[in-house]
């Protein structure tokens, strides 16, 4: 399981300690300089019939600076998962692994971990972009924010156009919460 070592990082912490997830509205996401670009991307390129693809979202389509904090999660059905794709760097490090490969089922704590698989669900089943604040308190007691974008993608625009196959994850570091 991933979050078994001894060393701090967002799925790192203990049980005992808290984990929270705050909504935040959409429209507050474009107050973030790193979200803003993905973010009007994506909303430039949904319609009523289809979602953005994952092709849309190449590296040269916004800011080259979000990179590091991207992470991609593929969609799996029958039971439905969700499997870490790509992460940036600035994810890997704060986290202290490269999740690529790993679902979210595999995360500690079990609070966390529920937390993740419940809003990604409600993405695939909502199709609409969401903004959450989560605050946790990492294994070596120090309070941590971060803010999460997560945008809903298609695989192509032909098949299932309308369908989640992946999520795009725009991670963005908060100062310690007080």
């Amino acid at each position: 399981m991933i979050g078994d070592q001894a060393k701090g990082g967002i799925y790192n912490i203990d049980d005992s300690y808290p984990c929270e997830r705050e909504p935040l509205l959409i429209e507050s996401a474009y107050d973030s300089s790193r979200f803003k670009d993905i973010l009007s991307l994506w909303m430039s390129l949904r319609t009523e019939q289809s979602l953005p693809t994952k092709s849309d979202f190449s590296p040269h389509a916004f800011n080259r600076n979000a990179l590091p904090y991207l992470i991609l999660i593929d969609v799996e059905r029958d039971p439905i998962r969700f499997r870490y794709r790509l992460t940036g760097t600035m994810a890997e490090s704060i986290q202290n692994i490269n999740l690529t490969g790993y679902y979210v089922h595999d995360q500690n704590p079990k609070k966390l971990r529920e937390l993740l698989q419940s809003d990604l669900e409600e993405l695939v089943r909502s199709k609409t972009p969401q903004h959450v604040r989560l605050s946790f308190t990492n294994i070596a007691g120090y309070p941590r924010r971060l803010q999460i974008l997560r945008l809903p993608l298609s695989k192509n625009s032909q098949d299932q156009p309308n369908q989640v196959d992946h999520i795009l994850v725009v991670v963005e570091f908060e100062s310690s919460a007080a």
